[in-house]
């Protein structure tokens, strides 16, 4: 299966295809926090894009928190630069080879737990965002069909 197969399966998905609209509206965000001269990364992308998720897709709230956790990796994106400069800094150093292994299992351990909470803060603000759709009564739009 060549790759526009594989690319035009996931646009098929309205899951997938709300993912990549919220993850590319939050990429911005998570980008400035990993170009900037400050050392931190804020979980604002993905909450952004799960705010984006819960106005847009209406569904069961699980196919909702499925679509919210895809559109925060999407979103997160920027930190595997930030760790492959991370990871390079701790090869590059002149410590023991031992050193090195553990530093760079700690690297790892680093960005998975990024991507986790990144994951629940977006999961977090789709289902809120979307509960209050519910109580205030905002309308959202039907999806398109092809």
């Amino acid at each position: 299966m060549g790759f526009a197969k594989t690319f035009r399966m996931y646009l098929d998905d309205p899951g997938w295809r709300y993912a990549l609209v919220a993850g590319i509206v939050a990429l911005p965000l998570t980008l400035h926090g990993v170009l900037s001269p400050d050392d931190s990364i804020s979980l604002g992308g993905p909450f952004v894009a799960g705010i984006v998720v819960g106005l847009l897709y209406r569904t069961a709230p699980v196919h909702r928190s499925r679509v919210a956790a895809r559109a925060a990796v999407i979103a997160m994106t920027p930190l595997v630069v930030a760790l492959a400069d991370l990871l390079w800094f701790v090869v590059e150093t002149g410590s023991p080879a031992g050193f090195k292994l553990v530093q760079a299992f700690y690297v790892l351990i680093f960005g998975l737990v990024g991507y986790v909470l990144a994951v629940v803060a977006a999961v977090v603000a789709a289902r809120i965002t979307s509960w209050t759709c519910r109580q205030v009564g905002l309308a959202r739009p039907t999806e398109a069909g092809h």
